[in-house]
């Protein structure tokens, strides 16, 4: 629990404050008045300096309501999140300063509640409040968090010994917690820290490759246990190995300046797209299989989020899927070669690999091609390499039956939205329509020399 360090100047009443929550958690059975009288009682309750304490304490409070203890978990995530940054001046609520001590603490208990709390509705709000302090404060002010991280990855090596254990909830809540925070930091990594920010990085890196190598070297294993009917541990394990890959995809982002040509992300990647080929097969033969439609859906969602992702790498890391293109070109084009075998959602995450591939090799828009350009000899190169692989691998006949899949099974679909649905659902149809009409408006691929 944290410790009462904060300068008093009124004390809050929790027999007050409990029976707030108590209302709120009952809000579809109270009335209007009363859940305004509770929310006003705790907003004044955040001019009292103590709050922020009372409710970490009240939530790790073993003898209280559950659904209470997580109302009080959410309005603390919600006071950090509205008091801890910097930049939080620009908001139009009341800020209130955190002394650093404070911060210190925080930052402390939160560790303790990551050991301590494994089911989902807490760890969820233990994890976004972890993100929240983590896109200011890691790894710079966060030293305990990298050594967790550290710590437990080294501990991730005995769990890859027994199932058992990498099916945990423990496993499990520990690379979700990772992911959040990696996959934050890649957004904004933060210039000032850079050097110690790769040293972190590295380390991570390398600790984190032999957990995330067991995925790839396993998971026709763990796939095949299909026989034995571990449905649940079958979906858990594909949770895991999602998760596993977006981490080190956020480790490759996170350091693309500095590793634009280095052969081992180049090898990362090639082994993504293996794993990607090997989920669109499993997916492909569970489509009529009797009775793992289930089965059949998780395998579907988790190969469109793969497509996604990989879409994401285009934009941020081309130069590295560059070198391995054509594989990666023919993964998307079995996919929409066989329409019958996926969802839509799967087909539609395939056309837009393929429409941002048009864009990002095929025509060398050079402000995103790369983030740190090499040399302009080298760059010529890399751009004469990548149209030689884009005009061989689309040919006239390409090109018209992908447009096909466009307009035929994919368009129809989204042309009946409902008046309640929302229209924006259409940018990404709208997107590919402008790629292709761009192919051909162009004459660059249907009448290449």
């Amino acid at each position: 629990m944290l410790n009462n360090n904060l300068n008093d100047s009124f004390i809050i009443n929790l027999d007050t404050l409990k029976s707030c929550f108590e209302v709120m958690a009952l809000k579809t059975q109270q009335n209007q008045e009363m859940l305004r009288q509770a929310q006003n009682y705790l907003d004044n309750c955040k001019k009292d300096p103590q709050f922020p304490i009372i409710l970490i304490n009240f939530f790790d409070n073993a003898n209280e309501n559950y659904d209470l203890r997580w109302l009080a978990l959410v309005e603390f995530k919600n006071y950090i999140k509205d008091n801890w940054a910097k930049g939080v001046a620009k908001s139009t609520k009341p800020i209130h300063l955190l002394p650093d001590q404070f911060k210190r603490d925080v930052r402390g208990t939160l560790l303790n509640l990551l050991d301590k709390y494994q089911d989902r509705p807490f760890r969820k709000q233990i994890n976004d409040i972890l993100k929240i302090i983590s896109a200011n404060d890691f790894p710079v002010h966060y030293q305990e968090l990298v050594q967790y991280f550290i710590n437990n990855m080294q501990g991730l090596r005995e769990v890859l010994k027994d199932d058992q254990m990498l099916f945990s909830d423990l496993t499990y809540n520990f690379v979700s917690t990772l992911k959040i925070v990696m996959t934050e930091k890649s957004r904004k990594r933060q210039g000032d820290q850079r050097n110690l920010f790769y040293n972190v990085y590295f380390k991570l890196l390398e600790e984190f490759h032999v957990f995330w190598d067991y995925f790839h070297t396993n998971t026709q294993r763990i796939v095949g246990s299909l026989n034995e009917g571990n449905f649940q541990q079958i979906e858990r394990f594909i949770h895991l190995a999602r998760k596993a890959d977006k981490i080190y995809i956020s480790f490759l982002i996170n350091g693309c300046e500095e590793m634009v040509e280095n052969q081992d992300v180049l090898k990362v990647v090639g082994l993504i797209i293996q794993r990607v080929n090997e989920l669109t097969e499993n997916t492909r033969n569970l489509r009529n299989a009797q009775g793992l439609e289930n089965l059949y859906k998780e395998f579907d969602k988790n190969l469109y989020k793969y497509l996604y992702t990989l879409s994401m790498l285009q934009t941020i890391y081309p130069l590295v899927l560059r070198e391995v293109l054509v594989p990666y070109l023919k993964l998307i084009e079995f996919i929409i070669d066989n329409p019958e075998s996926f969802s839509e959602y799967t087909l539609r995450a395939a056309v837009i690999c393929l429409s941002a591939a048009l864009r990002r090799y095929a025509y060398q828009e050079e402000d995103i091609m790369v983030r740190k350009r090499p040399s302009a000899d080298k760059f010529e190169e890399i751009k004469k390499q990548c149209a030689a692989e884009m005009y061989q691998f689309f040919t006239q006949e390409k090109v018209q039956s992908f447009f096909n899949i466009f307009l035929l099974k994919l368009l129809p679909i989204r042309a009946f939205l409902t008046e309640n649905q929302d229209l924006s659902k259409l940018d990404d149809f709208i997107e590919i329509g402008n790629y292709y009409f761009f192919v051909i408006k162009s004459n660059v691929l249907m009448n290449r020399k």
